[in-house]
């Protein structure tokens, strides 16, 4: 690693911005590897390697750079000209695209789809691909297409903390060995992107700093074959733009659609029992979520003001109903994947008033009566007074794992219970109606 970082220090000090070449020299040596990686496996497929998600940390064996985050400025990266790393996995699905993709193929040219998403790395310039890796590697072999974003890895704060010798990752500040690389050119990389950043560099696949707004190179040397091939990246962001603009919208709508068609049409229908035990119809819907990269269900009960013991005074009748609903559409889901959200709608749910999340609690007593999973521990007293009566007390242990719906009470405390904004409810109805309750004035 130092034989490089030598080697770079010296080439740079006559011309700064060939660093770059470096980057592109290492990389190629990257991507070659990454994409002929499944080509030597028996079955098929990568069986460990470069296929994972959060590839760079784990090629560097440390768990600190930064996840996807969306840029504000533009880039665009030609295929066959930058480096950008795909992960193929599948033998098959290398074969289909490398018969099929380029010109003169039956699925002629390469061109940028919603499939294709990369992560720009920054300060180096370099691609991560994270889906389309198949046809993205048609494209590179093939030297074809030019593929523009704006999600951006950005490790600066990495390389201000720590740094790798090409064995292990050391944290600067303490000397302390915090990883252990797994290949050396990713960690060749880094320590590249450390010196751009000493030189006050940006890189040139970042369009809002290298190409100017007629389209040519702000490079005075650049070459005329240089300024075609920028002019060709700027078009393929700007149509980028306009593309994932139309797509968000059209997306967004066809979600919404989906949603409403297969958790809202129609509500389903219980009784939320009065505090005189009369019967209160409420309408609710089992939404899905993933929250924190967590799959969850969202119960969200709507209630008409006009239909018996709001929910906000009936703590008995709201667990009745919670446990209800629970045992009815989510039996076996555990119950910390589970969120319960009340609103109360006027002018037969014309108005919004108001909503509330609740904390589902468990019943644990309930869970040990009932013959589920548990395990008692006996533990001593260590207070003399206690150890007069008894020297000894029991403690019932339980795994979140094992505390499913329909296998145990649960119950809620109003004084729990959050407060949810007219904006934050709003998602949850457009998800389950077109018709969507106006907040009170």
């Amino acid at each position: 690693m130092q034989n490089l970082i030598n080697f770079a220090e010296n080439l740079t000090k006559e011309n700064p911005k060939s660093i770059f070449q470096l980057i592109h020299m290492v990389g190629m040596s990257l991507s070659s590897m990454a994409m002929c990686d499944v080509l030597f496996q028996d079955n098929g497929n990568v069986q460990k390697g470069l296929v994972f998600h959060d590839s760079i940390n784990w090629a560097i064996g440390f768990d600190e750079i930064p996840h996807e985050t969306e840029g504000e400025s533009a880039w665009a990266l030609e295929l066959g000209y930058d480096i950008v790393l795909p992960w193929p996995w599948n033998k098959q699905r290398a074969s289909e695209a490398l018969k099929n993709i380029g010109k003169g193929k039956s699925s002629g040219e390469w061109e940028q789809d919603p499939n294709h998403r990369v992560q720009l790395v920054y300060p180096l310039g370099v691609g991560i691909v994270n889906g389309g890796n198949h046809s993205i590697m048609a494209g590179i072999v093939n030297h074809e297409g030019v593929i523009a974003g704006s999600r951006i890895l950005d490790i600066s704060s990495f390389l201000e903390r720590y740094e790798s010798d090409g064995v292990n990752v050391i944290e600067k500040a303490t000397r302390k060995v915090v990883g252990v690389v797994q290949v050396f050119e990713f960690a060749a990389l880094i320590e590249l992107g450390r010196i751009v950043v000493k030189l006050g560099l940006e890189p040139p696949q970042i369009t809002s700093v290298r190409i100017s707004k007629e389209g040519q190179s702000d490079d005075p040397d650049a070459t005329d074959s240089e300024s075609i091939r920028h002019q060709a990246k700027i078009m393929g962001t700007n149509r980028y733009i306009e593309e994932v603009e139309q797509e968000k919208s059209s997306s967004e709508e066809s979600r919404k659609k989906v949603m409403r068609q297969f958790y809202g049409n129609p509500p389903r229908i219980k009784f939320l029992p009065g505090n005189a035990r009369e019967p209160g119809p409420v309408e609710y819907y089992i939404i899905p979520a993933i929250d924190n990269h967590i799959r969850r269900a969202i119960v969200f009960v709507r209630q008409s003001s006009g239909s018996g013991t709001s929910y906000i005074n009936n703590d008995e009748g709201r667990d009745i109903l919670i446990n209800s609903i629970i045992e009815t559409d989510l039996k076996g889901v555990r119950i910390e994947f589970i969120r319960v959200i009340f609103a109360l709608e006027s002018d037969e749910g014309q108005v919004f008033n108001t909503a509330h999340e609740f904390r589902v609690r468990v019943d644990l007593d309930d869970h040990a009566r009932k013959g589920n999973p548990h395990k008692i521990r006996t533990i001593r007293k260590s207070n003399r007074i206690a150890d007069m009566f008894s020297s000894r007390t029991k403690e019932l242990i339980v795994y979140s794992r094992d505390i499913v719906a329909g296998s145990v009470r649960v119950f809620t405390d109003f004084e729990e219970r959050r407060s949810l904004t007219y904006d934050e409810v709003k998602e949850l109805y457009l998800s389950v109606s077109e018709n969507v309750p106006k907040p009170r004035c």
